[in-house]
């Protein structure tokens, strides 16, 4: 795809609340859901009702029916082409509690990720291990921290060095190097356009917290952060 651009939207942890007008100025190719987005899957697929749409999980989500009755491709676990971009992705999070449907130990991810292809873009609602924004792991704690990076997920990016990992659960945004992969910590929705030519390219095109979209809240699951 030398030569051509794409452009995506990428939405994280809205958890119900329900997005304004999207304000770029432009239609994304596609839509990247990083999970607890719950009933706002629905309004962001409504407001661009005619491209394809991506996403995984988060750990809120519910694996009998994880976007609240939107058509998304889901990505957990997989890896897709899209417009001659590879794509894969990562649901859910740490186990930091008993019960929920998407909470994984360390090492299912890492048995997960051990079938994973290269891919240009990953999209994880897990972050991996290594941000300065993570729960610091405990040698004595049963469980994980509520927002533990994935130690597994890092040594995918270290191992593959996809173009950008996008992810959320942490509640904010922020981006950090990772070798040469990009990691992009979403909370809210945000634009991004991607080049692959000689040298793949992720330019970021703007954004909005959580705070700035939710205008007012969705039909309410009551499940938080």
């Amino acid at each position: 795809m030398e030569g051509k651009s794409l452009l995506f939207l990428c939405a994280s942890d809205l958890h119900g609340f329900a997005p304004g007008a999207p304000g770029f100025g432009a239609t994304p190719d596609a839509l990247l859901l990083l999970g607890d987005l719950e009933w706002s899957a629905g309004r962001l697929v409504g407001m661009f009702p005619d491209i394809p749409v991506f996403g995984v999980p988060g750990n809120h989500d519910y694996s009998v029916d994880p976007f609240c009755g939107t058509p998304v491709e889901n990505l957990h676990g997989r890896a897709v082409e899209f417009g001659g971009v590879r794509i894969g992705g990562l649901g859910g999070s740490l186990r930091y509690k008993p019960g929920d449907d998407f909470l994984f130990w360390d090492a299912e991810y890492r048995e997960i990720l051990r079938k994973m292809p290269p891919v240009d873009i990953f999209i994880s609602h897990c972050p991996p291990a290594g941000l300065p924004w993570c729960d610091t792991p405990s040698e004595e704690a049963p469980w994980h921290g509520a927002h533990e990076g994935s130690a597994a997920l890092a040594e995918y990016i270290y191992r593959m060095q996809p173009a950008v990992v996008l992810c959320g659960h942490l509640h904010l945004s922020a981006g950090k190097r990772m070798g040469k992969t990009l990691v992009r910590v979403v909370y809210g929705v945000e634009m991004f356009e991607y080049s692959c030519g000689l040298e793949r390219v992720f330019q970021h095109k703007g954004g909005l917290s959580r705070a700035d979209w939710a205008s007012q809240p969705g039909p309410a699951t009551g499940r938080a952060d």
